[in-house]
C-alpha cells in the first residue's frame, strides 16, 4: 500500500544520505553525524572534539547545505 511506498522512499533517502555523508571530509562527517544522529548540541560536539563552537557551527552549516543540494538533485 501507500505506507509501503513512503517507507521505501524514506529508506532510499536515508541510504542516499549515508552515501553522501561518506564523501564528506572526515571532521565534517563526524560533526554532522553527532548532530544529526547523536542529538548533540554544537557546544557538546565542540567540547568532545576539542574544536571551537564556531568551527562546529561552520561544519554544520556547510554540511547541511551540501546535503540539501544533494537531496534536491535526488528528488
Amino acid at each position: 500500500g501507500l505506507g509501503d511506498v513512503y517507507k521505501r522512499q524514506a529508506d532510499d533517502l536515508a541510504s542516499a544520505e549515508q552515501r553522501r555523508l561518506a564523501i564528506f571530509p572526515e571532521q565534517r562527517r563526524i560533526v554532522y553525524t553527532l548532530s544529526r544522529y547523536g542529538d548533540k548540541t554544537s557546544t557538546e560536539i565542540a567540547e568532545a572534539l576539542q574544536l571551537s563552537r564556531r568551527t562546529v557551527e561552520n561544519h554544520l552549516f556547510i554540511g547541511r547545505r551540501e546535503m540539501r543540494e544533494f537531496f534536491r538533485k535526488c528528488i
